[in-house]
């Protein structure tokens, strides 16, 4: 199993991926930086007029593949996985550039917002890899960077509900756990960890096998065989334990600093494949395990987390690792955090073009990635 306390398997070495020592060697200066002085300002990172202005060719250059930078954060993690039981962690993070629109030329790869109204956005879907035991970060194993185009048929009018998967935006939590199986083919198994958008019948049957597991926050309830609904049957489940943990104020929920009772209650059940989902190639059930951690005792904004898991849960101690693995999944957001407002700052870059910034150009294998983000 390789070791963890060697730096150098967290800074990359570009030596061979940029097909140029010069880019090379300018990549890794930027990386240094980067990670010196997180900033989202190439004026801010570079010592001299001649360093800025090379910074600012490397990162428009078009021999510098996006595939490329992808390929070596893929190739430090291979060794770091072998031998070990892996969290995938998955989310989308979308950057926002619309404070900057007036100095963005048009068509360079920024989309639609979730916001109405703004069309300068570019989103990212990592798979961020932890190990099991220390939930210590190792790497990526995937990074799906997109934008909606503004041109875009709204969801009645592409018929969303009637499209296959691999058309819908959604599809991205297959994908990523697809494209992270060989990258983590060494690990002895892999757990993706998804919030409520990865709750798709359709991963659960592509995904799951012996080796690759999910656990993933339901979304709403379902239909499970016999006609019930699972989150009624959940109810009649009795509680398999209960545990305490000590939760900090956050004023976003106008929650208090507490200590909270969680009960713990268990499902196994075969959830029915949705009616709309008319393809024979998936089963007409599939089998999981729901697990329900709920707060008690009348607290405004309780706890209330309802996983869907294919692992097996005999237990209550394996039910707590369950929960403590999709635990994990503050790790992600920490990284949009750091990426975003508390490190990066990437949403204050002043780059004039989309592709300049991370965000691939669509069709084309050339140059894309002048990324800040592979690097940081």
């Amino acid at each position: 199993m390789e070791t963890l306390d060697n730096p150098q398997a967290f800074i990359p070495d570009y030596s061979g991926w940029l097909c140029d020592k010069r880019l090379e060697k300018r990549a890794a200066a930027l990386f240094r930086k980067l990670s010196l002085s997180p900033s989202s300002s190439i004026q801010q990172l570079s010592s001299s007029r001649a360093e800025q202005k090379a910074n600012y060719r490397l990162l428009n250059n078009e021999r510098v593949k996006e595939t490329q930078l992808i390929a070596e954060a893929y190739s430090r993690l291979k060794p770091l996985v072998k031998g070990r039981h892996v969290l995938c962690l998955q989310d989308t993070c979308e950057i926002n550039l619309g404070s900057h629109k007036g100095r963005l030329k048009p068509d360079t790869g920024l989309g639609r917002s979730d916001k109405p109204g703004t069309a300068h956005c570019f989103k990212l879907h990592p798979g961020l890899v932890l190990d099991a035991n220390s939930l210590l970060p190792l790497g990526y194993s995937d990074i799906k960077i997109f934008h909606r185009d503004e041109a875009m048929p709204t969801r009645d009018e592409r018929k969303y509900q009637s499209q296959a998967i691999e058309d819908k935006e959604s599809y991205k939590w297959i994908e990523v756990s697809q494209n992270s199986k060989p990258i983590l083919d060494e690990a002895i198994q892999v757990t993706f960890i998804e919030d409520r958008e990865g709750d798709i019948f359709e991963q659960f049957v592509r995904v799951a096998d012996d080796k690759h597991q999910l656990i993933v926050r339901s979304r709403t309830t379902r239909k499970i065989a016999g006609g019930q609904k699972m989150y009624e049957q959940l109810a009649q489940q009795p509680v398999l334990g209960t545990y305490t943990i000590e939760l900090p104020t956050d004023c976003r929920k106008s929650q208090f600093k507490r200590t909270a009772t969680i009960e713990v209650r268990i499902l196994q059940c075969e959830i029915q494949r949705p009616t709309n989902l008319k393809s024979k190639q998936y089963p007409e059930s599939f089998e999981l395990r729901c697990l329900w951690v709920k707060e008690v005792g009348g607290v405004k904004n309780p706890v209330d987390w309802k996983l869907l898991t294919t692992h097996q849960i005999e237990n209550f101690e394996q039910a707590l690792q369950i929960v403590e693995w999709y635990s994990a999944r503050w790790y992600i957001e920490q990284l949009f955090r750091l990426l975003k407002k508390q490190g990066f700052g990437i949403e204050s870059v002043e780059l004039e073009s989309g592709w300049a910034i991370p965000q691939p150009r669509p069709r084309l294998q050339r140059g894309c990635l002048r990324s800040a983000f592979l690097m940081y």
